[in-house]
């Protein structure tokens, strides 16, 4: 596997943990949210949902390209 692919799975792994952590978080606010019925809390969650979004379109970017860039095969 070329150094140049390791490095672009490292990268995409950690911005798949990244996003990972946002959901969790964006997760217990709206549990809290849900239980204070908390109307300021609730547009904060829609604002990190937002983010959520454009980190997963991101994301998912990110791998095509790394898909049509290096081409792994089985081996890698």
């Amino acid at each position: 596997m070329s150094v140049f692919l390791q490095r672009t799975i490292v990268k995409l792994r950690k911005d798949l943990l990244s996003l990972g952590g946002v959901v969790e978080e964006t997760m217990h606010l709206t549990y809290r949210a849900m239980l204070q019925r908390d109307e300021r809390l609730a547009a904060r969650i829609e604002e990190a949902d937002t983010r959520v979004d454009r980190l997963e379109v991101g994301l998912e970017e990110d791998c095509l390209r790394a898909l049509a860039t290096h081409q792994p095969v089985a081996t890698d």
